[in-house]
């Protein structure tokens, strides 16, 4: 995953935030470093993520784990410019587990710094040719992808978990 997230969260438990999450791969400068050159990414993804956070003896930072699922909405196209550019939209079933390290400030700032890994399960992949749109292409079969993110967030915390 690459592109800028918003998450909204919120203590509920001891320790335990869920949190509220909009993603934007499109945006972000990752994707269009790693995409290839004609081709455009624009997906949006709505996700619920849940984090246990683990004090550490003698300080205010945590450990933390947890899960994450939400449901991506996707458009793309490719080999724009040419005779056979194409365009694209899918929706998948994100599903993963996560785990980092926060740095909490007195100021009520942190910083995290974490890993997501887990899996896309596609439950639309459709495609189609410019100079033909009523003919759409559909990728069949159970399509499950690798997914990843490496995280650094900051934000502020309301309250203390």
């Amino acid at each position: 995953e690459v592109g800028p997230v918003v998450e909204i969260g919120m203590r509920v438990a001891k320790s335990s935030t869920l949190g509220f999450q909009l993603r934007f791969a499109g945006l972000g400068l990752l994707s269009h470093v790693i995409s290839p050159q004609n081709y455009e990414l624009s997906s949006m993804a709505f996700s619920l993520s849940f984090q246990k956070l683990n004090p550490i003896a003698n300080s205010p930072n945590r450990f933390y784990f947890g899960g994450i699922a939400g449901v991506q909405f996707g458009g793309n196209s490719g080999d724009i410019g040419t005779s056979y550019e194409w365009k694209g939209e899918s929706i998948a079933l994100i599903l993963g587990l996560k785990f980092g390290y926060r740095w909490r400030f007195p100021t009520k700032l942190f910083v995290n710094v974490g890993f997501m890994g887990g899996a896309g399960f596609n439950i639309k992949d459709d495609w189609w040719y410019l100079t033909d749109p009523t003919t759409i292409l559909k990728e069949t079969g159970a399509q499950i992808n690798p997914a990843a993110m490496v995280e650094l967030s900051f934000g502020w915390e309301f309250g203390g978990v």
